[in-house]
């Protein structure tokens, strides 16, 4: 391929030349790499996808136990954004940002549509995402998710991926790029000058014979005709061109320029390269061969649990005798003619070795992908509380790499798309800003109220964000947090004009502790006039710093003996200042 585009001879345009390096990244890296997913998702989905027949079974699925505890590690819900400026009269407008920001993520539901399943695809090779504005014939066969003029992230299959085949990395390569479909009629309408040249890449259900339709054509059939294209992000000209994928029109259809965030539309996820290349190696592919491996040590120990049996041995003399003992119940008495003729035989069950493999292979799996079984909690791995926590520490930190991947990830897309929602002369989102416990102030992120420049401003993820939170795991850290820190402080905190409000934090501890009608039977009264004493634990206070703390009649005694010690010190003040009046009399 290299040899005809830089051959001088070749007069070959530059549209040509990117179709030409497009087929030859496909055909000598990303086929192989392809071919590979299709093994690794057929491992991950046990065969379902396939019609049923009598094959191996796939009896402990190790690649979907894998995802299934990676995968919800790396990302559940939206994440939270954090908009800074260094400017302090931008403050107010990067909180409405952030406002705005997060309001959007919600409306496409961005952790459900996009992040989640670009982090899916990263587990069996590349997550790829596309940042743009939304088109009409976008709006018409995307979805609702879509607006015309809206941000739009959308996940790019890796099939569909196009790039440089001489990179040596995803920062040097000359071009990158995706195909996609639309619908052949809306292309015609959406590039009028080249209506001529758009042909349906796809035929229709019913232009072929059905048996010609389910021969084993590449050819896919739809309900109505659709026309490939290709996009590809230039670099050195900061433009994006489209091509007609399937055609032998070799003109450009389309250049727009690209003015957002350094970097191009496409943003990629992935957690390992080998040295000069851009084809990642996915987590899924280091657990395949302990998958099959496990697998096979299943089905022989299925055999031999199946082949265990015990089963009566007689003599031709002896049938009589030993149909007798077959039919008789248990602890039942038999009569037999000759017992040295009957001899019961046993065939050994599950060899308990294997056992032992089981779990050895099931090990090297767990620490093969960063200690899964102790990241997934699914059983304990030391003999103390102490040491179970360490050790769970320490795995955390082997998968901090992927989580930082996924925040790099994630903050880039963000910003691309608060850059679109910057720029839009139109945008106009409501959003309250909220005081807590003093008001509620409406507002707006629009075009016409936005202070100082775009790079004026740094968007970043609030640190863990997007992982949800067990009920559970927040009421002990609530707790905690009282014990360990407000209560202790609640005497300096008094001074400086804070407190805490119980019935707030007690509703608060309910509501994750899942206790209802909690409004019923904990209600608040007038409140009394008692002064706020220290916080002081007991010495044998616990860890949540609740349990052994002073009792309410050990604090109402002390309280009253503070009182007693005012009164008292103030009857004598009184009567000093009664016995210098009378000598000044």
């Amino acid at each position: 391929m290299a040899s005809i585009i830089h051959d001088e001879n070749v007069k070959m345009s530059f549209p040509r030349r990117l179709k030409h390096a497009s087929q030859h990244f496909r055909k000598t890296k990303l086929e192989p790499a392809l071919d590979k997913r299709m093994r690794m998702l057929e491992a991950w989905t046990a065969d379902f996808y396939k019609s049923l027949t009598k094959g191996q079974s796939h009896t402990m699925n190790l690649i979907d136990r894998g995802i299934s505890i990676i995968v919800p590690y790396l990302v559940m819900t939206n994440p939270s954004v954090a908009v800074n400026t260094k400017f302090p009269e931008y403050r107010s407008w990067a909180y409405t940002t952030q406002l705005a920001l997060e309001h959007f993520l919600r409306e496409v539901k961005f952790s459900d549509f996009t992040l989640r399943p670009a982090v899916m695809q990263s587990m069996f090779g590349l997550g790829i995402v596309k940042t743009g504005i939304s088109r009409a014939w976008q709006v018409e066969i995307q979805g609702y998710l879509h607006d015309i003029g809206q941000p739009f992230a959308d996940v790019v299959d890796y099939s569909n991926w196009l790039y440089d085949p001489s990179a040596k990395s995803l920062e040097d390569g000359e071009f990158a790029g995706d195909e996609y479909l639309i619908p052949t009629d809306i292309a015609r309408d959406l590039y009028p000058k080249f209506a001529d040249h758009i042909r349906p890449s796809q035929d229709l259900f019913g232009t072929n014979h059905p048996k010609q339709i389910t021969g084993g054509s590449n050819v896919d059939y739809t309900l109505k005709e659709w026309t490939r294209f290709q996009d590809y992000w230039i670099p050195d000209e900061d433009i994006i061109i489209t091509l007609l994928a399937d055609s032998s029109y070799n003109k450009i259809i389309s250049t727009v320029d690209w003015e957002g965030p350094e970097g191009g539309p496409y943003d990629y996820l992935a957690y390992k390269y080998p040295l000069e290349d851009v084809i990642p190696i996915p987590p899924v592919w280091g657990w395949m061969d302990m998958d099959d491996i496990i697998n096979d040590i299943i089905r022989k120990v299925r055999k031999q649990a199946e082949s265990q049996k015990t089963v009566l041995a007689y003599e031709s003399a002896a049938e009589k005798d030993a149909d007798r003992v077959a039919k008789a119940a248990d602890r039942q008495t038999v009569r037999v003619d000759n017992i040295q003729s009957l001899k019961p035989l046993d065939f050994a069950g599950v060899n308990p070795e294997m056992y032992k493999w089981l779990q050895y292979v099931e090990n090297q799996w767990s620490a093969q992908g960063n200690n899964l079984y102790t990241i997934g909690g699914r059983n304990a791995m030391a003999d103390t509380l102490g040491q179970e926590q360490m050790l769970l520490s320490n795995a955390s930190r082997s998968l901090d790499d992927m989580v930082n991947q996924v925040y790099s990830f994630t903050k880039s897309i963000l910003e691309k798309i608060a850059w679109y929602m910057w720029t839009d002369p139109l945008i106009d989102i409501p959003v309250i800003k909220r005081v807590p416990g003093v008001i509620d102030i409406p507002s707006s992120f629009s075009s016409a109220d936005k202070d100082g420049e775009f790079w004026d401003y740094t968007f970043d993820i609030v640190p863990y964000s997007m992982q949800r939170t067990n009920p559970d795991m927040e009421f002990q850290k609530m707790l905690m947090f009282l014990s360990q820190w407000v209560l202790p402080t609640s005497q300096l905190a008094a001074q400086q004009g804070a407190i805490l409000d119980v019935p707030e934090a007690t509703k608060s501890l309910a509501q994750k502790y899942n206790l209802r009608d909690i409004d019923v039977w904990y209600r608040t009264v007038t409140p009394q006039n008692a002064g706020m004493n220290p916080y002081s634990p007991d010495k044998n206070m616990g860890d949540t710093g609740v349990m052994g703390s002073l009792s309410r009649e050990q604090n109402l005694a002390q309280q009253q003996g503070s009182s007693g010690n005012t009164s008292k010190e103030t009857g004598n003040a009184l009567r000093s200042a009664k016995k210098e009046n009378m000598k000044g009399e």
